[in-house]
C-alpha cells in the first residue's frame, strides 16, 4: 500500500495492482484510488469501489500467519526469561499520527491502564513512539520480527491498532477450525 507506486505506474502507462483493508484511510485513498488499476480488498471491505475493485475472501495478514506458512518459536519466551506457562500481557500503543488516524485516540491513563493489567502478570509493551518514563521498565526488547511469536504465547493482547488485533483473532479462530 504504497501511493506513490499508483502515480509512478499511471505516469508511466503502466498497471498497478494496490490493496488496502483499511475504509478510513480517506486522504491516501483519496490520492491513490483514482490512478490505481486495481485494487485489490478482502471480502469485509464494506465500500464499493467500482469495477476497479478485486474482493477476496481472505485478510492480508493471512499471506503470513496462516498455520500453513507460520509455526510460533518458543525461543522468544526464553529471550524474556518466561516459560509457556507464564502469564502475560503484550500491550500495542500506536502513534496516532498516521493519516488515518486523524480525529482517533487511544487509551489516555496508560500508567493507570498498565498497572491494572500487571495485576494478571508480566506486562511487555510494543509502542510506535516513545514511551514516558514510568512506562519504559515495560518496553519490549525483541526485535520487531519476532513479535507474532510472542503473541501468540501471551495470555492477553491489548492494542490501540486494528492489524495486530486481527493477527491475535486468527490464531484464536485457528483453535476452532
Amino acid at each position: 500500500m504504497n501511493p506513490s507506486i499508483t502515480h509512478i505506474a499511471w505516469l508511466l502507462n503502466k498497471k498497478s495492482i494496490m490493496f488496502t483493508d483499511t475504509e478510513h484511510q480517506k486522504l491516501i485513498n483519496f490520492a491513490s484510488f483514482p490512478f490505481a488499476s486495481y485494487i485489490c480488498t478482502p471480502e469485509c471491505y464494506t465500500k464499493d469501489l467500482g469495477k476497479k475493485q478485486v474482493r477476496y475472501n481472505s485478510y492480508h495478514e493471512l499471506a503470513y500467519l496462516h498455520p500453513n506458512y507460520f509455526k510460533p518459536n518458543p525461543k522468544v519466551l526464553y529471550e524474556l526469561g518466561l516459560n509457556e506457562s507464564d502469564p502475560y500481557t503484550v500491550i500495542r500503543f500506536v502513534s496516532w499520527d498516521a493519516s488515518h488516524d486523524i480525529g482517533q485516540n487511544g487509551i489516555n491513563d496508560k500508567l493507570k491502564f498498565v498497572n491494572e493489567i500487571e495485576k494478571y502478570g508480566k506486562v511487555y509493551i510494543s509502542s510506535e513512539g516513545p514511551l514516558d518514563y514510568s512506562l519504559q521498565k515495560y518496553s519490549l526488547k525483541i526485535p520487531p520480527e519476532k513479535l507474532h511469536d510472542l503473541l501468540y504465547y501471551a495470555s492477553l493482547y491489548v492494542g490501540e491498532g486494528a492489524t495486530l488485533l486481527l493477527n491475535v483473532l486468527f490464531w484464536v479462530l485457528m483453535l476452532f477450525i
